[in-house]
Formats: C-alpha cells, structure tokens, sequence
C-alpha cells in the first residue's frame, strides 16, 4: 500500500521537535556545523592558577635575515605554555626547528622553573613571576607528546596528560588565541611579515 502523504502540521511539529545540532547539520552541513561549534566558547571552567595549561606550537607568519649576513633564515617555530586561569605565558621556546621533543622539553623548562636568572640575562627590568607544576598539561595529538619520553616526564612530575580531540582548536582556546594575537597585531608591522 502507497504511504499517505503527512499533513503540513506533523511536518511541523516534526521540524520542531528536532534538536539544534540536527537542524544546523541539515541546513549547512556537517563541516559547518562543526566550524560553527570551534567558534563557541569551549565551556571549560577552571578555578585557579596551574589547574590547566595548555601547550602547542605553530610557525610564526614572519620570515627572518641574518643580521650579518643579510640570509634568509626561515620562518620560526614558537611553542607555548599558558595558563588557562590567568591567561598567562608560563613559558615558551622559538627555533627554527620543527617542534619536536626537545623544543616541547625546553618550553616546559622554561614554564615551571623560575626566571629571575633568565631576565638578568636578557638584562631585562621586568618581572615574569609565572612558574609551577600544572595538574593537568592539555596538548594536541602530534608526534612528539605521545612518545614513551614525554609521558615518563609527566609521570615525574606528577601533572595529568589530556589530549585534545582531532581539529578541535577551542579545547585550547588560549594558546589558540595567543597565536592568534601574535601573529595579527604584534608580527603584523614587521619587515618579512608573511600576509596571507
């Protein structure tokens, strides 16, 4: 037997029984959805300083010279530790190398000891009372925070590893946001900047 056709009022009531996300995923589709969510605020909530940091790295938008040689160098590697409480940098490491267990191990160096003796010798009058151990240490799912090493680090230093899931930006949303920053409003009107 043919099906009888639905009336206008339990469409209706259908569409409007339907939940948010699959009304949005219909509409624009699944990757936009999903772009649309990255945009939102990640909703984790955190109560004081060192309960959660997040670490990544990207490539700086800037092309470097030699200040001798007048040779290109490359573009540069930042990675960075920040707090989530307090939107603070605890530490951070640039090198022209791609990021790699060593440039995660001296950012987190740099992050939980304290850096008197590193602002004297950059002969620098401020102050960066930024330090500690953090509970938990949230990262991305690249090569070089699933290896045996880091995790035997963590271990030691008795913080909780938390991966983020695959393209999930807003489960980092402050180092996310201080890449952002960086490379927009301070690289922006520097010699060698890259535009995009």
């Amino acid at each position: 037997d043919p099906l009888k056709m639905p009336s206008y009022l339990t469409i209706q009531r259908r569409v409007l029984n339907a939940s948010y996300q699959v009304k949005q995923k219909s509409r624009k589709g699944v990757r936009a959805f999903q772009a649309e969510l990255a945009k939102a605020e990640s909703g984790i909530k955190t109560s004081r300083i060192l309960e959660r940091v997040e670490i990544d790295h990207t490539l700086l938008d800037i092309h470097v010279l030699h200040d001798d040689h007048k040779t290109l160098l490359g573009r540069p590697n930042i990675t960075v530790l920040i707090d989530h409480y307090s939107h603070m940098v605890l530490g951070f490491q640039i090198s022209f190398e791609k990021p790699s267990f060593a440039s995660v191990c001296m950012a987190c160096m740099n992050a939980f000891l304290p850096k008197e003796t590193f602002l004297e010798d950059m002969d620098c009058g401020a102050s960066w009372p930024a330090h500690g151990i953090p509970e938990t240490l949230v990262t991305d799912n690249g090569n070089e925070f699933w290896g045996k090493d880091f995790i035997a680090i963590a271990d030691e230093i008795g913080s909780i590893f938390q991966y983020c899931p695959i393209r999930k930006g807003n489960y980092k949303s402050r180092v996310e946001r201080f890449f952002g920053i960086v490379n927009s409003l301070v690289l922006d009107d520097l010699p060698g900047v890259v535009r995009k």
